[in-house]
C-alpha cells in the first residue's frame, strides 16, 4: 500500500520558499500579482528641436559621405520624428529619380548641443516617378502571348 501525500497546488503567483534560518520545511508564500503597466505611445512633437533644425550643414555633411556633391540638391525641409530627433530632406539630382529626395536623420543627447547623423538615404516624394504596381506572372502572361514555339526557331529554345 502506498501512502498518499497531499501537496498544495501552486498558483501562478505563489512560490514555495524555505526558511533558511530555521531550516524548516518549505512554506507556501503568496506574492501579490504584478499588474502590467500600460504605456502610452510617445507623442510626435509638433515642431522640430531647435538645435537639430539648425544643423542643416551637419545633415549635408552626413549625406556627402555617401552621395557625390553633384547629386545633392538644395535643402527642402526639416521634420520632427521624436524628441531630439529630426529628418532633413534635400532635393536629389539623380537621373531617373525625378522628384526623389535625400534624407538625413539627426539626433542629440539631452542637454547636448552637438548633432549626430543617425541615418541617410533616398526616399520618394509625393511627385516622384514610381514603378507600376507589381502584377503576378500568372496575371501578366496570357495564353496568346506564348504563341507558336516553332516560329521562334530552334536557337531560341536551345536546340541545334
Amino acid at each position: 500500500m502506498t501512502d498518499s501525500i497531499d501537496t498544495p497546488v501552486l498558483e501562478a503567483d505563489s512560490v514555495l520558499k524555505a526558511d533558511p534560518v530555521l531550516k524548516a520545511d518549505p512554506v507556501l508564500v503568496t506574492e501579490p500579482a504584478t499588474v502590467p503597466v500600460k504605456r502610452r505611445a510617445p507623442r510626435k512633437p509638433s515642431k522640430p528641436d531647435a538645435v537639430l533644425a539648425a544643423a542643416v550643414d551637419k545633415a549635408r555633411e552626413g549625406l556627402l559621405d555617401v552621395v557625390p556633391q553633384t547629386q545633392l540638391g538644395e535643402h527642402i525641409s526639416v521634420a520632427p520624428e521624436a524628441d531630439r530627433l529630426v529628418t532633413h530632406r534635400f532635393a536629389a539630382r539623380l537621373p531617373g529619380y525625378e522628384g526623389w529626395q535625400w534624407y538625413a536623420t539627426l539626433s542629440r543627447m539631452p542637454r547636448g548641443k552637438d548633432a549626430s547623423v543617425c541615418e541617410v538615404g533616398l526616399l520618394p516624394s509625393a511627385d516622384s516617378l514610381l514603378s507600376p504596381e507589381w502584377v503576378p506572372w500568372a496575371d501578366r502572361v496570357l495564353p496568346e502571348d506564348a504563341g507558336d514555339t516553332e516560329e521562334a526557331g530552334p536557337e531560341v529554345h536551345g536546340g541545334k
